[in-house]
């Protein structure tokens, strides 16, 4: 026992001493929590894969199947009546239904996006058909999982009910949702990154992890990122002699 004076000499010290500690800071006890739902997650996908007798596991077996209710607002796309349409996975997690389809403009959209929880939205901008996955940042950790997996399914789905998908975005912040964002995504070039257009230093997305509300504030946070790239963001090239890398650089707090 090392002291440094003579309190910390004592037997009640010495008792103290002996207790056990949790070590562990509020980030680790976090982190352990989105692991469990992660591992939760998993273990109800692989026991969905073999109950369809698929083989697969894990993050494979995405594939959910559209509701008549979903197919339904979906033809409304195609034939005109609509040209917005909410899709949602079930509460069971094996299939998706569809929530609502209307005629609804750029400047209406923000207020028919959930806020709460995940969605996927067809909307139809002008003569571009989109497809829209919005997971806001208090989306419980475990619905965000479901919905990152499914995806793909969805987007391929919408396309073979006759809606086929010309772009794809992502968003957390449903205000984000602007005809400066859609015209951006929809004139951004095959094989650039439709999920994060260039919305001009006007009305950039703010990146989820900068909290402060204040524009001005978001906005240098926003440059100074740019100013001050990461050293591995020169191995992202345009030199077509060279074989570009995919990097991704989570946002702190991203698990």
């Amino acid at each position: 026992m090392h002291a440094t004076n003579t309190n910390e000499a004592s037997y009640e010290s010495y008792q103290g001493a002996k207790k056990p500690v949790n070590a562990r800071s509020q980030s680790e006890d976090i982190i352990e929590y989105a692991r469990s739902e992660e591992n939760k997650e998993r273990q109800f996908r692989e026991e969905q894969a073999q109950n369809r007798g698929s083989g697969g596991g894990g993050y494979h077996s995405v594939n959910l199947p559209f509701s008549n209710t979903a197919q339904s607002m979906i033809q409304q796309l195609t034939s005109g009546s609509a040209n917005f349409v909410e899709l949602a996975i079930n509460a069971s997690k094996n299939g998706i239904d569809g929530k609502k389809a209307q005629t609804a403009s750029v400047a209406q959209l923000p207020s028919l996006l959930t806020d709460s929880e995940p969605r996927f939205y067809l909307y139809k901008y002008n003569n571009t058909n989109v497809f829209l996955y919005v997971c806001p940042d208090r989306a419980p950790q475990q619905l965000r999982m479901v919905y990152s997996t499914s995806k793909s399914s969805i987007s391929q789905q919408a396309s073979s009910c006759g809606f086929p998908v010309g772009k794809s975005g992502e968003l957390s912040d449903k205000n984000d949702l602007n005809e400066a964002y859609l015209r951006e995504l929809c004139q951004a070039r095959a094989g650039g990154s439709p999920a994060s257009p260039n919305l001009g230093p006007s009305r950039a997305p703010k990146p989820s992890w900068v909290k402060n509300t204040n524009e001005d504030n978001n906005r240098a946070a926003r440059q100074s990122m740019v100013e001050n790239s990461h050293p591995v963001y020169s191995l992202m090239t345009s030199n077509p002699n060279r074989v570009g890398k995919k990097i991704v650089i989570p946002p702190p707090g991203a698990y």
